[in-house]
């Protein structure tokens, strides 16, 4: 059974306004309680701060030894132990550019013979540099521009400089007219 409201009742009920608290009750509540030691601010800790930087070191030790245990357990293969590092620096006369559509063709025929590197083992890393760029540094007193651009370059692995001069001569970018510039990486 539902009672109705009295007159009075629903008088009362109308002054009460939208039935929306105000807009500064929760933070005058809260100032309450706070002055009152009922609710306590928890501040940062110095050693919460402390523990949150060594979790945050220990996280970072475990994921350079997980990269060690997967590149010493052969799970991950950069390159074969055997042999030394080579960069191959690919240059082209300073005033050669291709049409898009050309360089594209190159493009896939690099990527083609990086991949048959790559399944020999010999190949670590090879990008396309974009044209441009700037130089850090003092110029040297009557040295003239060079007349050539590093446009890409790889890094391989080879047993001699011989074997790493014969990787670079079976590039495209030879084969295209470019030169290639063969340089030992030497081990730090």
């Amino acid at each position: 059974m539902v009672e109705e409201l009295s007159t009075r009742e629903r008088q009362a009920l109308g002054e009460l306004g939208s039935g929306q608290p105000p807009i500064d009750l929760e933070d005058r509540v809260a100032a309450a309680l706070r002055t009152e030691g009922l609710v306590k601010i928890d501040e940062p800790s110095t050693w919460r701060s402390w523990g949150l930087v060594a979790a945050a070191l220990m996280l970072f030790v475990a994921g350079v030894g997980t990269q060690r245990y997967f590149l010493d357990d052969g799970l991950i293969d950069v390159a074969p132990a055997a042999g030394d590092r080579y960069l191959l620096l690919l240059l082209e006369p300073a005033d050669v550019f291709l049409e898009p559509a050309v360089e594209a063709q190159r493009v896939g025929e690099y990527a083609a013979w990086a991949g048959t590197l790559a399944e020999r083992g010999l190949l670590q890393v090879g990008e396309k540099l974009a044209d441009g760029g700037d130089v850090v540094g003092l110029p040297v007193p009557g040295e003239m521009p060079s007349s050539e651009r590093v446009t890409g370059f790889f890094i391989v692995v080879a047993e001699t400089e011989a074997a790493a001069l014969e990787v670079a001569a079976s590039s495209p970018h030879v084969q295209h007219g470019g030169r290639v510039e063969v340089r030992l990486i030497e081990p730090t």
